[in-house]
């Protein structure tokens, strides 16, 4: 039987929310530059799940560490200036979903790097908590970006997918620096599980559209007011769209690996379109479908899969987990994107680097300019992260119960003070 904490975990969460509107905006670098980490299917398990699809010399050393060493890895190398997990961050029969789910994040969150998620089919598989709670939790932890919310619209109160929808505003740089754009918007779409789909298979929901219009419609009036033109604007969904299967190899502008079917959302071919015409959208980027990394094209969007990074997942032996980076440069007027792979040697290799967009050819040149990943250490951000703390005692293990309730008080009273939270409950 499980214990349930309840509001045991109210304190920090009071602690965090007060903090979230300190936080700076996210905007492009002074040289209008933004770097996104896609991180997909990481399929974070507890402690002693067997690696799956690893050479048999690896197996026995392999677990979940492995996926968060190489999400490790590809933050110093790749130096984002935020990091996007698009959803099966967890297993689906994690015992401690909330603890599981922290395990996964923690590498962002220990490099102080602002990072974002969705949820996918299986997060909320293993029933220990609903996609609501599961939000709820992981969006008040530090670092956490979401500028819009679907869930605070009163028209879309109640709508199972509105938890895991929202929007993010990159801002381009200074007014009236040389050769800046207008700034960039991430869309994050909940593309669901078998406890929201109405009917088959989880998908996106239109009233997910029409709220996508309306912030769009508002963000484009605002651009015009100042003169500007239209933002650039990305997706990230876990499950495909549909025209993901109708990217072909032979494709022209057909780059990396399709190894197994693609398993797209069924019967929803016009979002792509809407979401274009509505949102601005010009490039879409998924997980889902572990041995596909490919990035193709339909009805003129970009279509890209972010391949999967988990070792407790699905795979093969000679399929390297990956994770995807996306550089937008000249404040979002190109889009490029390469691949970093786990190797041998725990290091990272370089693939497939390609420019999406562009209507900059200065930038487009440099876009795929050979990237040469290194290890620096991460730089804090004082303005971003006021007190807090990495090296403060954080458990293992989730704290509980009345032998150590003095020990609770007091990290949750630290955390608190440090805008840290301890995830979890004990099982008893």
């Amino acid at each position: 039987m499980r214990a349930r904490a309840g509001h045991a975990w109210l304190p920090s969460f009071i602690a965090l929310s007060s903090v979230r509107a300190k936080l700076q905006p996210l905007s492009f670098s002074t040289r209008g530059e933004f770097t996104i980490l896609q991180v997909a299917d990481a399929h974070v398990c507890d402690a002693g799940a067997p690696c799956l699809g690893v050479p048999p010399d690896d197996a026995r050393s392999c677990s979940s560490a492995n996926t968060t060493s190489l999400v490790r890895r590809a933050i110093r190398a790749a130096r984002p200036s935020l990091v996007v997990f698009t959803g099966d961050n967890i297993c689906a029969l994690a015992t401690d979903p909330y603890g599981a789910m922290w395990r996964a994040f923690a590498p962002a969150i220990d490099a102080r790097v602002p990072w974002t998620a969705l949820l996918g089919n299986h997060d909320d598989e293993g029933g220990n908590a609903t996609r609501v709670e599961l939000m709820a939790r992981i969006s008040s932890w530090p670092g956490f970006e979401a500028s819009e919310r679907m869930s605070t619209w009163l028209a879309f109160a109640g709508q199972p997918l509105s938890a895991g929808t929202f929007a993010i505003r990159v801002h381009p740089r200074a007014e009236g620096a040389a050769g800046g754009g207008d700034g960039l918007i991430l869309w994050l779409l909940d593309s669901g599980s078998a406890s929201t789909a109405r009917a088959g298979s989880p998908s996106l929901s239109d009233e997910q559209l029409v709220w996508v219009g309306a912030i769009a419609g508002r963000l484009a009036a605002r651009a015009a007011g100042a003169g500007a033109a239209r933002i650039t604007a990305l997706a990230f969904v876990h499950k495909p769209l549909p025209q993901f299967e109708y990217v072909s190899p032979a494709d022209e502008l057909f780059t990396g690996e399709r190894d197994e079917e693609v398993s797209p959302m069924p019967g929803q071919e016009h979002f792509l379109e809407m979401l274009a015409a509505a949102g601005g959208v010009r490039a879409v980027f998924s997980g889902h479908d572990h041995l596909c990394d490919f990035c193709g094209v339909a009805d003129g969007v970009r279509l890209c899969y972010g391949g999967s990074a988990g070792f407790t997942a699905y795979g093969r032996a000679d399929v390297p987990r990956r994770v995807r980076v996306i550089r937008a440069l000249a404040d979002g007027q190109t889009i490029s994107t390469f691949k970093l792979a786990a190797s041998a040697d725990d290091g990272l290799d370089v693939r497939d680097c390609e420019v999406l967009l562009s209507s900059h050819d200065a930038s487009a040149r440099s876009a795929c300019s050979a990237p040469r990943p290194t290890a620096p250490t991460p730089r804090p951000d004082a303005r971003r992260y006021e007190r807090y703390e990495p090296e403060l005692e954080r458990p293992s293990e989730p704290i509980w119960g009345h032998a150590v309730k003095r020990r609770r008080r007091g990290l949750l009273r630290a955390a608190a003070e440090a805008r840290v939270w301890q995830p979890g409950a004990r099982s008893a």
